[in-house]
């Protein structure tokens, strides 16, 4: 059997969504509302075409992705709805998706693109926490010595 390629991604820095965050002794705490995260959708991501998309905050720690249609290059999806949530271990915050529609070959590399987003904007931090809850996220980092 042939290998699965791992997806390869290189995120395009974006300007910031969240206010300046709070710093408390080391820790640097970050809070984004849902309305912050879907204005910055409204402005684009460099590199994907999307219409109708939004994030909402869960209530269970979830957090959902939906948008009408995405296209990342040749890549064009209709209807995507993404379901998921965060876990914190060894200092890095990973994304964990519980449910995907469509569910094809292209979705399931969702994860890993995430991901590999995630790790390249928190480098040179430790994520000590991530809580989702309904309407926002709060982020907790320490910047690695």
């Amino acid at each position: 059997s042939t290998p699965t390629p791992t997806p390869t991604f290189t995120p395009t820095p974006v300007e910031a969504i969240a206010p300046t965050p709070t710093a408390e002794g080391n820790a640097i705490h970050l809070h984004l509302t849902e309305g912050q995260a879907n204005a910055r959708l409204a402005r684009g991501v460099p590199g994907i075409t999307y219409t109708n998309a939004s994030v909402t905050f869960r209530e269970d720690g979830r957090i959902v992705f939906h948008a009408d249609a995405v296209q990342y290059g040749l890549i064009r999806v209709t209807g995507l709805t993404v379901v998921g949530h965060v876990t914190v271990a060894d200092c890095k915050a990973t994304f964990v998706m519980d449910e995907v529609k469509p569910q094809t070959v292209v979705t399931a590399l969702i994860p890993g693109l995430v991901n590999q987003a995630l790790a390249q904007y928190t480098a040179g931090y430790c994520v000590v926490d991530v809580s989702v809850r309904a309407g926002a996220i709060d982020i907790t980092l320490v910047r690695q010595k």
